[in-house]
């Protein structure tokens, strides 16, 4: 095991800390627009290690916004994903039109390849694991549908992730761990396990098991369908409409807005990977009617338009 990135800051404004800790940031995650939250002295610590196939550390610093959108994409064009286990202090993380609030004990994942913004409005502490792209899309397929949902620590398989998560506050915890390729790939199977189960888990007691889980993967099946509405929705999860409704404001969502939400975030991974190379293609196999309308709400989502995906890739 090799190690990456042992920084360490901490010292008073106007001494290079924050410029030195900007560039470091962007040369071991991805190139962001970065700027301080507040005018208290920086200080910041980052240490990362190679684990087999994936990168584990911790991050510490003080209050902290970082933007990465289109601009940087072009410059930087990293595409793995990453998962933030958060220990101390408070993480919002945005991508695409998801907002996750992350509290000590929880975890969220994001993509390097798509827009994305952070902020972390108080000093903090997390673990940070970096997975190749093609590693986690081939366990889990729909890992860019899952950006910027919190994972809690009280969810199934999410309390096993997290725990082993916490390990790598002290790096002579992956000391001894054996072959480093099988831990990092065990590694992989857990935080997998516990995305998916955070797409249906939530539900009250009363609600009847399942119901999230069927009706989102029937939709994401089915993202190409104009046509899929509330009451085709709901017949192939085997409940009402009322209890379909009622399951996803566990979430603080609708299922047509859910379904909205993975139907941009499909279009932006397709015309970012190349898989399609058309606007009006992108817009029809994403189930949307109308292009136009289509355009506005892709750029709602990651502030750049459709046609500007393509002409980076």
């Amino acid at each position: 095991m090799r190690s990456i990135v042992d920084a360490n800051f901490t010292v008073s404004n106007g001494s290079g800390a924050f410029p030195a800790w900007r560039e470091m940031m962007s040369e071991n995650y991805s190139k962001t627009h970065c700027i301080r939250l507040g005018d208290a002295p920086f200080s910041g610590e980052l240490n990362r290690q190679q684990l087999g196939s994936i990168e584990v550390g911790v991050i510490r610093s003080s209050p902290l916004f970082y933007r990465r959108g289109i601009a940087e994409i072009r410059q930087n064009p990293t595409d793995g994903f990453n998962i933030l286990y958060v220990m101390d202090g408070q993480i919002k993380v945005k991508q695409a039109d998801s907002t996750a609030l992350v509290e000590p004990g929880n975890f969220v994942l994001y993509h390097h390849g798509s827009p994305f913004e952070i902020e972390i409005g108080q000093a903090y502490t997390a673990t940070s694991v970096t997975i190749p792209y093609k590693l986690l899309s081939s366990r889990l397929r729909d890992a860019t549908r899952l950006t910027a949902h919190t994972v809690t620590g009280a969810s199934p398989n999410g309390l096993l992730a997290c725990s082993l998560m916490s390990q790598f506050v002290k790096p002579e915890n992956l000391t001894g761990l054996g072959r480093a390729d099988s831990v990092s790939q065990a590694m992989i199977e857990i935080i997998a396990s516990a995305l998916e189960n955070s797409a249906g888990f939530g539900t009250s007691p009363s609600m009847p098991s399942g119901v999230l889980a069927r009706a989102k993967e029937y939709m994401l099946q089915h993202l190409e369908d104009a046509d899929l509405d509330l009451d085709h929705i709901a017949s192939e999860a085997a409940v009402s409409k009322r209890t379909l409704i009622r399951a996803f404001s566990v979430e603080g969502a609708t299922p047509m807005h859910w379904l909205w939400q993975q139907r941009l975030k499909a279009s932006f991974e397709s015309l970012s990977a190349g898989r399609i190379d058309n606007v009006t293609t992108a817009a029809f196999a994403a189930g949307f009617k109308d292009v136009s309308h289509f355009s506005k709400a892709f750029k709602r989502a990651f502030g750049v338009s459709p046609s500007e995906v393509l002409v980076r890739n």
